[in-house]
């Protein structure tokens, strides 16, 4: 029966482009097995011999589309490609850039009057260029546009399938594309053109299909076995073309824009995403530019509706920075997505870092069900509440107000509202130095108590780069007869900034020793072999961002005269999530 349902399918006249597995995974929901020389990913169907056939492939493919291909180009999914059809050989499918091809064509100093702009005209960006095509007959579309396929324009809101009618035809006859010919030159021909030799009855209706120039430059191009097949398909040299598009702002990227309108030596470095507010940290030189830019990404980031710059001045309770709004609304409450959770916030009240969300989940995949996790500097919890939905049991904490509400209310986005009373997550708003003493202590004695899994671990974090080392001494808060209750030693990821340097084996002595003393500069001392550096990023030229993983020895946990009262100690100790 399945050679025989094979066979049919082999024999009809329309293909669906498939992933190489996709076919076995349709054989097996058919109750059939695949056979192994069927290699191509190629499913037929023919809806006009086997309805039956073709009904389940329906159901198959609406059930399982992410077995479509991802080389499928989308735009044109209603052309459904014969078996006959075999694409033309050509490795080089790179996608082509509306800003490079300006550049071949009009020069590199095409865009001269936009540079130093700082009030947004986009009508400065139309240009005219000119693309190779072929003209296409309607009834030979199926095959050459599968024949063309990696011939195909891959360009920034545009199609490469246009209607004749609509096509500003050039000439069919000259190479258009050489570096020879200007693009006045070309204009002057497009103003002089003959009409080409496609005359159109009511029955024979065309299209055209661009090209990319880079690839194509002249029919003979294709190459002499290509043509052979795109001359089955009724495609020959009098079936060549160049067409006149014009391009505007819409068709350049963010990049782009930006890199013809600032000065040669000056570059927008980075922007992050947080929900619908993306940040900017523009240095001195770009400031006359920084409303521009941020228009510019306003409307190219398709998720953005607000962009905001950092300002210098930082507030020194909590370290969250001014923000200066430099286009779209003045909304900083977002709603960001990171590890499979949810996060709200208001940006401007809180600390969050996307450039850490590597990190995070780095974290994350250490914690396990049933373990301890103690966060000194929570924030709005990138690590706490992703831990918590893994079965952790959670005790956060954090200075800012702003943070301490926004961590419950994201905790409430992520958690089941009938399960959410009864998670074991407790938050807190407290100095991190009372946090230690007395919630984390009672934490840590409970749950000695209580754990019944001997692979479950306290984890104690400490994600305040600028000033976490100040806060380890405040981990001797344990009796030695509490500690002694632990089955394994608690670990302590620490966070902080050293010089930069290379983990290499030689490296990492060097930062390991490093790190041992800035905490010995903060009254804790122990030996290296029990920390470990892990790089996270760079903050500056001269600057890294590193996590030293720590196991709590007795020495650095046990007081017998219990240190830590916080009363009289300063208030205001701030968590310093940022970069200095």
């Amino acid at each position: 029966m399945f050679q025989r349902t094979l066979q049919h399918i082999l024999l009809t006249s329309s293909v669906v482009i498939l992933n190489p597995t996709t076919f076995c995974t349709f054989a097996k929901q058919a109750h059939h097995s695949a056979p192994r020389h069927f290699p191509f990913g190629h499913f037929y169907s023919d809806s006009r011999n086997n309805s039956f056939l073709n009904q389940q492939f329906k159901s198959f493919t609406k059930l399982n589309r992410k077995y479509y291909s991802s080389n499928s180009n989308t735009k044109l999914q209603d052309y459904m490609f014969p078996k006959e059809g075999l694409p033309l050989v050509n490795p080089d499918t790179s996608k082509l850039s509306a800003m490079d091809l300006c550049k071949s064509q009009l020069g590199d100093n095409f865009f001269q009057s936009v540079k130093g702009m700082k009030i947004l005209d986009k009508s400065a960006f139309n240009v005219k260029v000119i693309f190779p095509c072929v003209i296409v007959k309607e009834a030979d579309m199926r095959n050459v546009v599968y024949m063309l396929k990696s011939y195909q324009l891959k360009l920034r809101q545009v199609s490469p399938v246009m209607e004749y009618d609509k096509a500003c035809i050039v000439s069919d006859t000259k190479d258009h594309l050489t570096k020879s010919k200007t693009i006045e030159q070309i204009k002057s021909d497009s103003d002089n053109k003959e009409t080409l030799n496609v005359e159109e009855s009511p029955n024979d209706k065309k299209r055209i299909i661009l090209l990319n120039p880079n690839q194509v430059a002249k029919y003979d191009d294709f190459g002499t076995e290509n043509i052979a097949k795109l001359e089955t398909a009724n495609v020959g040299p009098s079936s060549f073309a160049f067409v006149e598009l014009p391009l505007t702002y819409t068709h350049f990227s963010a990049e782009e824009i930006l890199e013809a309108i600032l000065p040669n030596d000056v570059a927008v470095s980075s922007f992050t995403a947080v929900g619908h507010i993306v940040q900017c940290n523009l240095r001195e030189e770009l400031k006359d530019y920084r409303h521009i830019v941020g228009q510019v990404l306003l409307d190219k980031l398709p998720t953005c509706k607000t962009v905001v710059n950092k300002a210098h001045n930082i507030d020194n309770t909590y370290r969250n920075f001014e923000m200066e709004l430099l286009a779209g609304e003045d909304n900083m409450i977002t709603t960001h997505k990171e590890n499979k959770c949810t996060f709200k916030m208001d940006f401007s009240k809180v600390y969050w870092n996307s450039r850490l969300s590597t990190e995070h989940e780095r974290v994350v995949k250490d914690i396990q069900k049933g373990d301890l996790v103690l966060d000194a500097f929570a924030g709005v919890g990138p690590f706490v509440i992703p831990g918590a939905k893994k079965g952790a049991i959670v005790f956060a904490n954090d200075l800012n107000p702003h943070s301490y509400e926004w961590l419950k209310q994201s905790l409430a986005l992520n958690i089941n509202p009938r399960k959410v009373l009864h998670t074991p997550f407790t938050a807190t708003n407290k100095d991190a130095r009372e946090f230690l003493q007395t919630d984390a202590r009672a934490a840590i004695n409970e749950w000695a108590r209580k754990n019944t899994d001997p692979n479950a671990r306290i984890r104690i974090l400490m994600n305040l780069p600028a000033r976490a080392v100040e806060f380890v001494q405040y981990l001797k808060m344990l009796k030695r007869e509490e500690y002694k209750q632990l089955k394994h030693e608690p670990l302590l990821y620490l966070y902080c900034f050293l010089p930069k340097m290379n983990l290499e084996t030689k490296e990492r002595i060097h930062c390991t020793h490093a790190a041992a003393e800035l905490l010995k500069e903060h009254g804790v001392e122990f030996d290296g072999e029990s920390m470990t550096p892990y790089f996270v990023r760079n903050v500056a030229p001269n600057k890294d961002m590193y996590k030293i993983l720590i196991r709590l020895g007795e020495k650095l946990m046990v007081s017998e005269k219990r240190e830590g009262d916080v009363e009289g100690q300063e208030e205001g100790v701030k968590r310093a999530k940022c970069e200095e």
